[in-house]
């Protein structure tokens, strides 16, 4: 019986082998690592309003210290609305996704904090125009009965919106090999509340984010509005 089968790598194996070759030799030849620009600012800070309908902030947006992260940009903001409660606004931005300089992911941040998290299907956030927006959507509580929201999260590239954590990883992970830095942003709604059942309350918090998001991308200037919205058109 013939064994010469198992002697040569089969031809799926070869173009592995070649892909990983070629990616290897680019890498090797490309040109000095390309800088972490920490001067780039989407510009987010200033212009989201204080006010959004009846949504009020409650708390300033918090100060950047750029001496303490290593992204470009963040910012953070808790509202409150007579109706729907309060939802923290969260907005990074970063001009180079490589392992070093990557945003917060939220469904692995809140995990290794030791938080209780629920993942929920994907959802279509809709705007006020009628566009909507692919969307993560998760519950967090924290231990011993903490604090308890609803986050909904998309992460924002120059090819448009994404919402998988794993496929920006993978992609910054690629960029990386290729010293190739990749930008992108995250925007985050947590909408909070006061209930040991989450899926009691999803879909109230989900009306709140619907209502604020709405407002936001409405008050918003065109391209910023497009830039969280929509896809990264340089910033």
């Amino acid at each position: 019986m013939s064994t010469h089968r198992n002697r040569w790598p089969t031809l799926p194996t070869i173009v592995v082998i070649g892909v990983l070759a070629v990616v290897a030799v680019s890498a090797g030849r490309s040109h000095s690592l390309d800088k972490f620009d920490t001067d780039r600012r989407l510009g987010v800070s200033g212009q989201i309003p204080a006010a959004l309908g009846d949504w009020r902030a409650v708390m300033p947006a918090a100060a950047e210290d750029q001496a303490g992260i290593a992204y470009n940009e963040v910012y953070q903001a808790l509202y409150e609305h007579p109706h729907f409660g309060r939802i923290v606004l969260t907005v990074e931005y970063t001009s180079d996704t490589r392992r070093q300089f990557e945003l917060h992911y939220p469904d692995v941040c809140h995990r290794v904090r030791g938080d209780t998290v629920v993942n929920y299907p994907r959802w279509n956030l809709l705007l006020a125009g009628g566009e909507s927006v692919p969307a993560a959507v998760m519950s967090w509580q924290q231990p011993d009965e903490g604090y308890a929201a609803l986050a909904v999260y998309w992460y924002v590239t120059r090819e448009g919106i994404t919402t998988d954590t794993v496929s920006l990883k993978w992609q910054q992970a690629f960029s990386g090999l290729m010293s190739r830095p990749s930008e992108a942003a995250m925007v985050r709604l947590d909408s909070f509340y006061q209930s040991d059942s989450p899926e009691l309350e999803r879909q109230a918090r989900l009306h709140a984010v619907t209502d604020f998001a709405g407002r936001l991308e409405e008050a918003l200037e065109p391209r910023l509005a497009k830039t969280l919205f929509n896809h990264l058109n340089g910033a």
